[in-house]
């Protein structure tokens, strides 16, 4: 019945609740920079817009802000679902998102009509392509005046830098005898940058380490191949590239026995994380770190900020 409807809450709700300001509340929420609000306040109004329920009005915010709070994602149609390559890059995009006050939109890359309306209507304050290859003209979107970031244009997947971080890790642990299992198609541009690290690495630790590269001919025995390297026994250290090949499971499970006996470093995606870092096992994310990098950029230009330096490959591990 409409009498029994719930009233919203406001911010003088939240100013009553918290014994503060409502300009102190609106601060807060806001985040706004420059203002000398303490700690415990901050975290008493917080709070207080938690218990209470507190929602902000979208119109009403994004017209005194001049934003919407609202990043379109130009991404293949999620039916069929994305690829591993781009579905990493979407996990390392939200994951970054879900610790700012803006969400991500899907924009089809198959579908350049209504794209389009949604940027030059002012619905968003960025846009994020990380796949460029539809019928979206990236040039129309820029006539919105809002900043656009590309992936292989503005953000690169390290993929050479993730092959370096597990031989320099394995190195600095003064491992000597490491095997690198490849799964990943040699011929792809992904397999090609690894299997370029692979070789510069192995000349480069050639006087402390033997580094040797073992690739299934189908990455369908990948458990097979796996096996028999652990099996031989001979090794102090492992790297298992997985970034984009088609595989079945997690290929921690058949290493865990071998945590503290032998390194291991998984170069793979972000659905891998739990039960590799449970196990201990280290894992290098390098589609997952381009995703948190364009947002990281888009926020940037966003901001007004000059663009920060992009970071090194980030390990997770127990």
């Amino acid at each position: 019945m409409a009498g029994s409807a719930r009233r919203k809450i406001s911010r003088r709700d939240v100013a009553a609740a918290a014994g503060v300001s409502m300009t102190t509340v609106t601060y807060v929420l806001r985040r706004t920079p420059g203002t000398s609000i303490s700690e415990p306040t901050r975290r008493r109004v917080l709070e207080a817009a938690r218990r209470l329920g507190y929602e902000p009005d979208f119109a009403a915010t994004s017209l005194v802000r001049g934003r919407t709070e609202l990043v379109g994602v130009i991404a293949p149609p999620f039916n069929p679902p994305p690829n591993d390559h781009d579905a990493a890059v979407l996990a390392g995009l939200a994951a970054a998102a879900d610790r700012t006050d803006h969400h991500l939109i899907h924009l089809d890359q198959t579908s350049p009509d209504a794209t389009a309306r949604c940027a030059l209507r002012g619905y968003l304050d960025g846009i994020i392509a990380i796949n460029s290859s539809g019928d979206i003209d990236l040039d129309v979107l820029a006539d919105t005046g809002k900043p656009i970031v590309v992936l292989h244009e503005h953000v690169h997947i390290d993929y050479a830098g993730a092959m370096r971080r597990g031989v320099d890790y394995l190195a600095a642990r003064r491992r000597h005898d490491v095997a690198v299992l490849m799964l990943d198609d040699p011929h792809t541009a992904p397999g090609r940058a690894f299997l370029r690290a692979f070789e510069a690495l192995r000349d480069e630790h050639a006087s402390t380490m033997r580094v040797s590269l073992h690739h299934p001919d189908d990455s369908r025995c990948w458990t097979r191949a796996m096996t028999a390297l652990i099996d031989a026994g001979s090794y102090d250290g492992y790297i298992v590239n997985t970034v984009t090949a088609r595989i079945d499971a997690d290929p921690s499970f058949l290493f865990r026995p071998l945590v503290g006996h032998a390194d291991v470093v998984v170069i793979g995606s972000p659905t891998q994380r739990r039960p590799v870092v449970e196990s201990g096992i280290i894992l290098v994310a390098p589609c997952f770190e381009a995703g948190r990098q364009l947002w990281a950029m888009l926020m940037d230009r966003i901001e007004g900020r000059a663009a920060a330096q992009a970071q090194p490959l980030a390990f997770e591990q127990a």
